[in-house]
């Protein structure tokens, strides 16, 4: 996790949600170079506890195999996701899509996400 990502959470996570919204937009903005995978905007989004966004970006996720779905039961980062009644059924998709099957570090980048997510 990169000093970018590990600041939003904290500061999501400390209720400095315009702070957090900012770094969310300037991770948002990086270059498709970036390689930014979308769990990466996952975990921010449910510090957040933008429930709806987190379980879009969470299908993007799906979409490149992110390795890091594979943690989404144990990672504290996601844990205002697990009493969600759609997490269990996010869980068998996700373990269907082979996500556990992809290398560590090979994630997809998020620059065709949904657009409309940080800038709320």
């Amino acid at each position: 996790m990169t000093a970018l990502n590990s600041l939003a959470l904290s500061l999501a996570k400390a209720g400095h949600i315009d702070e957090a919204d900012q770094l969310l937009s300037e991770h948002l903005a990086l270059p498709q170079s970036a390689l930014v995978p979308p769990i990466n905007i996952t975990y921010k989004l449910a510090a957040k506890k933008r429930i709806d966004d987190a379980f879009e970006w969470m299908e993007q996720a799906i979409e490149v195999r992110d390795y890091w779905l594979t943690m989404l039961r144990v990672e504290p980062w996601f844990d205002n996701l697990r009493n969600d009644p759609r997490f269990e059924t996010f869980m068998t998709r996700a373990a269907a899509s082979g996500a556990h099957t992809r290398r560590r570090g090979h994630q997809g980048c998020c620059a065709n996400g949904p657009p409309s997510t940080a800038r709320r």
